[in-house]
């Protein structure tokens, strides 16, 4: 391992209540080795303000497991195939892993296949 690890983070993206723009989103990720692992959340209720109206929708909330260095191609492959104008991308830092999670995604991600 080396100094990556130390740049694993979790971008949080919600999506429309379909499965199918989550999967569809999912898959992409996944085909474009951007993740190893994309977690669907169902049932997450979102309220917001949108042009001054207070919303409330349920959507699916994605956990895309990734690397620093590859966040501005997840967020532009995400956008690519997002449905909403202005889609919720959020990367948070990982600060702490398994060892054996950490070595699965070092492993999985195309960063490493040279």
């Amino acid at each position: 391992m080396n100094k990556l690890d130390d740049e694993l983070i979790i971008i949080l993206c919600t999506v429309p209540n379909d499965k199918d723009t989550g999967i569809r989103i999912a898959k992409k990720l996944l085909e474009e080795n951007l993740t190893p692992c994309v977690t669907m959340l169902n049932n997450a209720t979102s309220l917001y303000y949108w042009e001054n109206e207070l919303k409330q929708k349920h959507e699916i909330q994605l956990l895309i497991k990734s690397y620093k260095c590859l966040k501005s191609s997840v967020f532009e492959t995400i956008r690519k195939y997002h449905p909403y104008l202005n889609p919720e991308l959020i990367a948070i830092p990982i600060v702490g892993i398994s060892h054996e999670y950490l070595t699965w995604i070092y492993n999985s991600l195309k960063l490493y296949k040279n």
